[in-house]
């Protein structure tokens, strides 16, 4: 948009505000660089309208997530009038040492003359349309001086001026920073605290903030230590019960916020917080700063802890929940976690692992574009609440992940702002933290360079702080492949090879983590070598272990070379310890129930694009992946079947939240199996997380055998499109128990021959353990909107009754005899819409051993099922 003449807001945004598509879109013109074209003038691009002037040129501009990429930005525009403009410094006011020189440029297209004053005073001209000098800053100022430096363009009789106010300082006190500081806000006392911040061969350095009226003071001017690197400052006679709103001013360049802040101040996206989320978050400070702005309060409210030391999980046993916030409660923050505790309570996992939650770019976000890493974002919600959520999750034996991003930054990051190649748009070569350009491919934003010590100093903090402040139990860090300086441009493949320097790197930071909390989980998306990721595992790192593409080719019905599921087993990797975190599903892969019902196959009358039928997929691929030895991931809502594409509204993007899915007894049925399955491996974690078994997974039928001193089990399912009859080689003879039905066999002799419908699962123990009576085969709703099924089928003591009703209806079930004799009116009442389940003994019914048929009348409709009492 534009800035008119004597007006002060925006005036003719092009498109509509904040909806990218209807926006100007910039054209790539190379890898790195985009332009926009603005013509065939400003009047008309704009649409301005006789009689209004422009000042300005207005810009935002924002990735196509929607998130901003810069601050507004303002471009002079100059009328036909004489007019000059300081060019550099590029700033109204400047600050310098005393020992320096300072040039000053200028420009006037329609100048004759061009003359630059201090104050009144003439000092300098030339008869040109741009003009430069050099100011000797020691010859005309003390320390603490404050002047104006104005440039003049004379045409004629006209003239025009602009001016810069300089301020002369003296070079900062020179003190060794007190040993015990540390980088960012350091408490002193109730009403004290120090500022420290590292900035290598920068000159000075000013804390401005609320403390100093947002100006460039001696009381706000830090001493620097010996060796350059440490800017520091004592702040007395403070009030501990405010927020101190502050940025460090960095050679009068650049104003950046605290990297180690925990509160950021956001004039972007703060506006679109809600109070329920953030109570009494502080204001941004718009008439007096720009950018982001760091903030401290001495005496916060401190979080009570119930549980104070949490055992974790065995790496081993670990069911991991992985969620993002943002998508899963319609509150999108930390309290609608908290609120739908229950459904992962019910679901029975150990541990979830939040996508990252310190402070992103934007608020929408997926978090993986990292600007301050000691903040939670406060799009989710206060410090203590987070803590509250992760109290809540030890008092209930869960583990709480973080996924930390530590291989790159975004633009907004202070240690990428203070040192900056304006020119380049990169990096600057003497950035303490960052690569100018990336050493590898797949990177985001401006790369980390993990073999710098202050890298290395600055992600060990990261890591104490979260795991000490919050009492997190561990980590999972995104693209753990790129902690590497070998250079492998854009070569996939040379990148993934074994790399012994990044192996160094993870070992140091993996001891590091383990000096901190010797339990802590240290997870690696890492995706190399195999032969790395070996000795990578031997030293107690997890990595994670994507499976996505061959259970979607078996779920799709797709039987091939890559459909089998060898690769989830760490003994097939040649590994020592059972630490593949494998996956089915994660945020950055596509939903299997996605792919069914868009690609599943189709058989006769078995369709698998059927949502029924994709659904009974997922319980049959759940059974051949949560029971399988070695730590596990479920991804948000897979276990209800969650069908939305992860391209559904941009890759990263908001996705519906699908509660109601919950409440589909085909979904909640899923959801069922999942949460059986996790609780069984719980249970029996001795049983299933033990080197003793066998997988064959690779074809139409497959099987797995556990075998254990306590319990042996025995797994298997139909991948294929048609029903197989099965010889299985389960360990022994005798009597094994189906743990989803209840059901029993009697396995008289090995191979036992038995038929296996398609698309069809068992689960048999040898030893006789709680059953959850789960059925998988109860109807589609026919037309009517009703289904029933029936189980155990035959039954010997208690008959169970699952009800579906599309609406709300009147029920009455009858169980007659064969002949449809009636023997017994067993329920009749009115039901609302949705799932029911009912239950009858056998002898209370007085069954005798037969077969008998079950009818459900309902709004003037009979559905009839046989049933064998045994």
């Amino acid at each position: 948009g534009v800035i008119l003449e004597g007006e002060s807001e925006w005036s003719h945004v092009i498109g509509d505000w904040g909806v990218n598509s209807t926006q100007p879109q910039l054209s790539r013109i190379e890898a790195d660089y985009y332009s926009l074209a603005i013509g065939p003038d400003i009047r008309t691009y704009y649409d301005i309208q006789d009689g209004e002037a422009v000042s300005k040129l207005a810009f935002v501009f924002r990735a196509s997530t929607g998130s901003p990429q810069s601050a507004d930005l303002f471009i002079d525009v100059f009328s036909n009038e004489l007019s000059v403009l300081i060019t550099s410094p590029d700033k109204e006011e400047f600050i310098e040492l005393i020992s320096e020189d300072l040039t000053v440029n200028a420009a006037s297209p329609g100048a004759e003359l061009m003359q630059f004053y201090i104050n009144d005073t003439w000092v300098y001209e030339d008869s040109s349309t741009a003009i430069s000098y050099t100011f000797d800053l020691d010859a005309l100022a003390n320390p603490w001086d404050e002047f104006w430096i104005v440039a003049k363009a004379i045409n004629g009789d006209n003239s025009a001026l602009d001016s810069l106010h300089v301020t002369v300082i003296p070079e900062p006190t020179v003190e060794e920073k007190p040993a015990e500081y540390m980088d960012g806000v350091n408490v002193l006392s109730d009403n004290s605290v120090a500022l420290v911040l590292y900035a290598p061969v920068k000159e000075f350095v000013f804390a401005v903030g609320d403390f100093t009226d947002w100006k460039a003071t001696q009381s706000g001017y830090m001493k620097v230590s010996p060796d350059g690197d440490y800017f520091w400052l004592t702040l007395d006679g403070l009030d501990g019960q405010t927020w101190y709103r502050y940025q460090y001013d960095v050679n009068s360049e650049v104003r950046v916020a605290d990297p180690y802040t925990e509160l950021v101040l956001d004039p972007w996206n703060d506006p679109y917080i809600t109070p329920e989320t953030f109570p009494d978050l502080p204001s941004y400070p718009e008439d007096d700063a720009e950018h982001i702005v760091s903030a401290f309060k001495i005496q916060q409210d401190q979080y009570e802890w119930v549980v104070e030391d949490f055992e974790a999980p065995a790496p081993k046993d670990l069911i991991v929940y992985e969620l993002l916030i943002r998508d899963f409660t319609e509150e999108q923050n930390i309290q609608g976690v908290i609120d739908n505790f229950d459904y992962l309570l019910d679901l029975g996992v150990n541990a979830i692992e939040l996508m990252p939650v310190n402070e992103f770019e934007g608020n929408l976000s997926w978090g993986y574009n990292p600007s301050f890493y000691f903040a939670l974002d406060k799009y989710y919600g206060t410090k203590n609440k987070l803590k509250e959520l992760i109290d809540l999750c030890h008092q209930n034996d869960i583990a709480v992940i973080l996924d930390m991003v530590l291989n790159h930054q975004f633009g907004q990051s202070s240690l990428v702002r203070m040192y900056w190649d304006s020119e380049q748009g990169v990096p600057s070569t003497d950035n303490p933290w960052f690569n100018q350009y990336p050493t590898h491919p797949y990177n985001v934003g401006y790369d980390m360079n993990h073999e710098s010590v202050q890298t290395k100093d600055f992600s060990k903090r990261v890591m104490q702080f979260w795991l000490e402040e919050y009492k997190v139990d561990g980590y999972r860090f995104d693209l753990s492949k790129g902690f590497t300086q070998t250079y492998s441009g854009d070569n996939v493949g040379l990148w993934g090879q074994y790399d012994a320097s990044r192996i160094a790197i993870w070992n140091e930071y993996e001891d590091f983590i383990h000096s901190v909390d010797e339990d802590a989980y240290v997870i690696l998306e890492h995706f190399a070598d195999n032969s790395e990721e070996k000795v990578l595992s031997n030293n107690e790192m997890l990595l994670w272990g994507n499976i996505n593409h061959n259970y979607a080719e078996a779920t799709m019905g797709y039987i091939n070379g890559s459909s089998d599921f060898n690769w989830i087993d760490y003994q097939n990797r040649g590994w020592s310890n059972p630490y593949v975190v494998g996956y089915m599903e994660s945020h950055d892969e596509e939903r299997l129930m996605y792919k069914n019902v868009t690609y599943g196959s189709t058989s006769g009358d078995y369709n698998l694009k059927d949502t029924t039928l994709a659904l009974q997929r997922m319980e049959l691929a759940a059974t051949f992946f949560i029971p399988l030895a070695g730590p596990k991931m479920i991804w948000m809502f897979g276990e209800t079947g969650y069908d939305y594409s992860i391209d559904f509204n941009g890759r990263t993007g908001e996705k519906p939240v699908r509660w109601d899915y919950y409440d589909d007894y085909r979904r909640k049925f899923l959801y069922d199996v999942y949460s059986s399955l996790v609780n069984l491996k719980m249970e029996y974690k001795d049983v299933f997380n033990q080197p003793d078994y066998d997988l064959d997974v690779d074809g139409t039928l497959r099987t797995v055998k556990v075998n254990h001193q306590d319990m042996n089990v025995f797994i298997a399912g139909n991948f294929g499109m048609a029903d197989e009859s099965a010889s299985l080689d389960f360990q022994h003879s005798g009597w094994w128990y189906e743990f989803f039905t209840g059901d029993s066999v009697n396995v008289e002799s090995v191979p036992y021959s038995m038929e296996i419908e398609k698309g069809h699962y068992a689960l048999y123990t040898d030893v006789k353990i709680t059953s959850p009576m789960l059925f998988s085969n109860i109807d589609e709703i026919n037309n009517s909107g009703i289904a029933v099924n029936i189980y155990p089928n035959p039954v010997s003591d208690k008959i169970y009754f699952d009800l579906y009703l599309d609406n709300d209806s009147n029920i009455a079930v009858t169980i007659s005899d064969i002949q449809g004799r009636a023997i017994n009116l067993v329920n009749e009442q009115h039901l609302p819409a949705g799932a029911h389940s009912l239950s009858w003994d056998v002898n209370d019914l007085s069954l005798e051993t037969g077969m008998y048929v079950l009818s459900v009348n309902y709004d003037g409709s009979v559905l009839t099922r046989k049933f064998i009492v045994k």
